[in-house]
This record gives structure tokens, sequence and C-alpha cells, in this order.
């Protein structure tokens, strides 16, 4: 059965946490060298945050949610699990995501850091859910670098309709980076084709942006 935890849940440097659990109004912090693995069932952050600055690994459509923010500054390894933050999720610059699965937030997804699909095909979903205020949300923004592994896909999908390409976005052989919205690459942004399909509604490329290969 699983767990109700009433309180923070901090995870020290050196530990493992493995489970099938509730964090009920409060935050779940993995700290730098702490490992979580979520494999086998949910970890729900009820009203609450993830703060991820060691290591996650989800499988099997499982993995941590937070009813609020989650924030990886970590690394997060997806076999076909979820990591979700309803309010914002957040890569930062230190952060890795790599994978295949999903990537999720009712509100936005921002980029600074790596994200790319690796051993099957990895979505970036940003889109409110049914009865939610669509005025709320703010889509995909990155100022990282987006990437496909060789032989699968990196696929965007966001609302309102439009990203904008700040940082890079590298699309490798026998694969593809597809995103259901419109894409614009922004001054100094940057889309490297090395092999690959890039594909979009539309694509719009400014003045001082690089597109090459």
């Amino acid at each position: 059965d699983e767990i109700n935890i009433f309180g923070n849940v901090n995870n020290e440097t050196g530990a493992r946490l493995n489970g099938w659990f509730n964090v009920q109004d409060s935050n779940l912090t993995n700290q730098a060298e702490a490992r979580v693995d979520a494999t086998d069932g949910y970890i729900d952050v009820h009203d609450g945050s993830v703060y991820n600055y060691g290591s996650i690994v989800t499988a099997f459509a499982s993995g941590p949610c937070a009813d609020k923010d989650f924030h990886n500054f970590g690394e997060i390894e997806n076999y076909g699990g979820i990591c979700s933050g309803r309010s914002s999720f957040t890569n930062y610059e230190s952060g890795i995501i790599k994978g295949y699965g999903k990537i999720h937030s009712n509100k936005i997804i921002a980029n600074k850091g790596l994200i790319k699909s690796f051993g099957g095909d990895l979505i970036l979903q940003s889109q409110p859910e049914f009865g939610d205020d669509t005025n709320d949300n703010s889509g995909i923004t990155n100022t990282g670098k987006l990437s496909n592994g060789p032989g699968t896909s990196l696929t965007v999908t966001a609302w309102p309709p439009d990203v904008n390409n700040n940082g890079a976005i590298e699309v490798n052989a026998d694969g593809s980076v597809v995103f259901d919205c419109n894409l614009t690459n922004e001054p100094n942004g940057i889309i490297r084709l090395r092999g690959g399909a890039l594909a979009s509604p539309r694509i719009t490329q400014t003045a001082g942006a690089d597109f090459n290969g």
C-alpha cells in the first residue's frame, strides 16, 4: 500500500529513496549525490514542490509529480517515466534530462540546461488541463539545449502554440525534433541539423539567428 507523509522529505547526500508514496502539503528535496528511484509507482507531492540536486530515475509511466513547481538542478533519467510540475517545470543550467517518456507542466516548461531523447522517444508537453484558464499558460521556453539522440525523436507540444528558441536545438541522424506548434529561432538562437529531421507547422528565422547543417 502507498504511504502518506505529512511533512517535508529531504533525501540526504548518499541516501536512496525508493517506493510509492504521497507527500502531503510539503516539499520533496533530493540532495546532491542522493538518488530517487521512481520505477514502480508515482511519488505524488501534494500542494508542494520537487527540488532535485541529485539523481532521479523513472520507468514504466512512474515518476515524481508536483502540484506546484518542479526544479531540476541535477540529472533525470527517464525510461518510459513521467516527471511533472503542475505550476512550472524548470530545468536549470546544471540540469540534464535524458531518456524517453514525458516531461509535463500545465503552465510552463523552462529549459536552461540539456534535454535530450535517448533510447526512445521523449515528449515535452506544456498544456493546460481541461477546465484550466488557458491565459495562465506560457508554453515552453528554451535558453539551453534541446536535442534528440540518434534514431530517436524529441516531440514538443505547447500551448500557446508558439516556441521561441533562444538557445540551441540539435537534430541528430536517423531521428527528429518535432514541434507540434510554431517555432521561432530568435537572435542568437542556434539550430543545427546533423542528419535528422526538424518539423514544425511554421519555422521563422529571425535576423541574427543561426541555422546550419
